[in-house]
């Protein structure tokens, strides 16, 4: 287990400041540990590795100092360019600093999106945006099958968790969208929308022949003195291609 700093009132004027927050000798603020990487994809074309996966971390039970855990999350944004996306997570890495929440202020800044997660992240967890055969997407806890995430051959490819875009758009129409953009053609055009101009989870360009999307993990919880959240070090999922067509 890493060890923990602890942050310590050294001087006459800092006691008003300590009083505040209930104590001289408060641990730091943000004691949460982020998820744990099970690998990292980086942009591969392989439908057997196009998906994100991570494990929560142990260590956050039971709660630590003032940081009280409550669940993990996952952060996304769409780039038409992958030369945006690359500038974004350079950025990004760079403020994102251990027992933080700046690596979480950072991807706020730059329009990162919460994943829509109709279900409860935990343990191993593995996601799939879009379906490409032999491979289904959706949300998976602890899966079994070692062939990458929802495998169509697996008799546990049935997801456990279901995902959406969480966006806004100037079309006025962002409800339960999912990320299988080349479907728009199809008859469920409606569900799986191609990224627009004016979308709130987009760096939009007309030109190009692929979207990218970047994501991001990270413990959340909560000061539970001032009820406010609080975020852990962010761990890097790693951002895959979806072909536009």
């Amino acid at each position: 287990m890493r060890a923990r700093k602890k942050i310590f009132c050294r001087a006459a004027f800092l006691i008003p400041v300590c009083a505040a927050f209930l104590s001289c000798g408060l641990e730091e603020a943000v004691m949460l540990e982020s998820p744990i990487e099970q690998r990292s994809t980086a942009g591969s074309i392989d439908p057997q590795a196009r998906y994100f996966t991570f494990i929560e971390n142990g260590e956050n039970f039971p709660p630590v100092g003032y940081s009280g855990y409550e669940e993990m999350e996952v952060y996304y944004r769409i780039y038409a360019t992958e030369s945006q996306m690359q500038s974004d997570r350079a950025s990004i890495a760079s403020a994102n600093t251990q027992y933080s929440s700046n690596g979480y202020n950072a991807i706020i800044s730059r329009k990162y999106s919460e994943l829509n997660v109709r279900g409860t992240l935990g343990g191993r967890t593995e996601i799939r945006l879009f379906t490409e055969t032999p491979y289904v997407a959706g949300v998976w806890v602890n899966p079994s099958t070692g062939e990458g995430a929802g495998y169509s051959g697996s008799p546990s490819n049935v997801p456990d968790a279901v995902l959406y875009r969480n966006f806004s758009s100037t079309s006025g129409n962002s409800a339960a969208k999912g990320f299988d953009f080349r479907r728009e053609s199809e008859s469920d055009s409606d569900a799986h929308p191609r990224p627009k101009d004016g979308d709130s989870d987009t760096q939009y360009a007309a030109d190009g022949t692929e979207w990218f999307v970047n994501a991001y993990a990270v413990s959340a919880g909560r000061n539970i003195t001032t009820l406010q959240p609080v975020y852990s070090q962010l761990l890097e999922l790693g951002w895959i291609r979806i072909p536009r067509t």
